[in-house]
């Protein structure tokens, strides 16, 4: 896939939640106005709109390269994500950051190795973002509902 900027877009609103785990992590939003733009752009590669039904999937997104990676055809029809980055911040309090964009409003469950899970509701299409930290933190189990 393509490099994108990392630097984390403007007026990103950051809120604190427990693990499955009962560890902290953070959920990164856009506000409403930002959201109802992505909105409008939340399709999938051929342009339409995924059915939205309760999910499980098993997936291996492993800690990467700061790029944008395309999700299979399975996670896109299924979890409607369509695509994601996994990546390691140095020195950051939160050094595994998930960022990945949605076509539904889903209200998202991501397992790493380790067992714990990171809710994510997104309640709007368009980018997330999900800081935590982890000893295995590759993202192996996604459900939706």
């Amino acid at each position: 896939m393509y490099r994108f900027d990392m630097e984390l877009p403007a007026g990103i609103v950051w809120t604190t939640h427990m693990s499955g785990n009962g560890n902290e992590y953070r959920i990164g939003t856009l506000p409403d106005a930002d959201a109802q733009a992505e909105d409008r752009a939340g399709k999938d590669a051929t342009g339409g709109k995924f059915p939205k039904e309760d999910f499980g999937i098993d997936v291996k997104w492993s800690n990467g390269d700061m790029n944008w990676k395309a999700t299979s055809s399975d996670v896109q029809t299924t979890a409607a994500i369509t695509q994601y980055d996994l990546y390691w911040k140095k020195g950051d309090v939160w050094p595994y950051m998930l960022w990945f964009t949605n076509t539904e409003n889903y209200n998202y469950l991501f397992f790493d190795e380790t067992g714990d899970s990171y809710r994510c509701n997104c309640w709007r299409r368009g980018n997330h973002w999900v800081q935590y930290r982890s000893d295995k933190p590759t993202i192996i189990f996604i459900t939706g509902s």
